[in-house]
């Protein structure tokens, strides 16, 4: 099955719009810290860049994945290309595999970033390794609106270390593929935005599981 399938674009935002300022009103009330983790909505993200200076390197893809009630909300799904016309493929494209003629195709940065607000929402976002992820996307976020993402984070490296030692500080969390293995999840179309963000939608819910059956089941015990 080919997992790109299952993505598709919201609407696109005016630039005119302010969906920016609508963002921020989403983190106006603070959550309730006793909220059960099946009334939260996480938001699944992944992204592919040009290399790995947040500060430098280029947003080629973002994708996204809705879960709630301990389930992929399918109906709920982002993914979009940059606009790079100037893009030339090097030794990345091996890894992420996109192409200069698949983002002489996409949209303008500003214009998915306005759609990517609008999607997550007040949102926690959830990643592998997400620290990078979010501090590309503020950069941009930055430079387009003067804002950064206001959103909770959860690294599921970090949530799967927790599980196997709630104790540990200070070690590296385990690589994808590793945790993939571990928990026997098929890692599909790893490498891409739309795929990873799938894969560990999968290692999250696996790890919401477990925390569970600890007694792990509200927002405070879990951020």
């Amino acid at each position: 099955m080919n997992l790109r399938s299952f993505f598709q674009r919201q609407p696109s935002v005016s630039k005119e719009s302010p969906i920016w300022q609508q963002y921020l009103r989403f983190f106006e009330e603070k959550p309730a810290k006793k909220t059960p983790f099946r009334d939260l909505r996480f938001v699944v993200l992944d992204t592919e860049t040009s290399g790995l200076d947040y500060k430098k390197d280029k947003l080629l893809s973002v994708a996204a994945l809705s879960v709630s009630n301990f389930q992929i909300d399918l109906q709920q799904r982002f993914e979009a290309f940059f606009y790079r016309p100037d893009y030339a493929p090097d030794e990345s494209v091996k890894v992420h595999g996109i192409l200069g003629s698949r983002l002489k195709m996409g949209q303008q940065e500003k214009t998915v970033l306005l759609d990517l607000l609008a999607f997550l929402k007040n949102s926690i976002i959830v990643g592998h390794h997400i620290g990078f992820d979010v501090a590309i996307l503020n950069h941009a976020l930055q430079r387009h609106f003067g804002i950064q993402l206001r959103n909770s984070t959860l690294d599921t490296g970090w949530l799967a270390k927790r599980i196997e030692n709630p104790t540990l500080r200070g070690f590296n969390p385990s690589p994808l593929d590793q945790l993939c293995a571990e928990y026997r999840i098929p890692l599909g179309e790893r490498h891409t935005a739309a795929g990873d963000a799938y894969i560990t939608s999968l290692l999250f819910l696996k790890l919401l599981g477990r925390l569970g059956q600890r007694g792990v089941k509200l927002r405070k015990d879990l951020l």
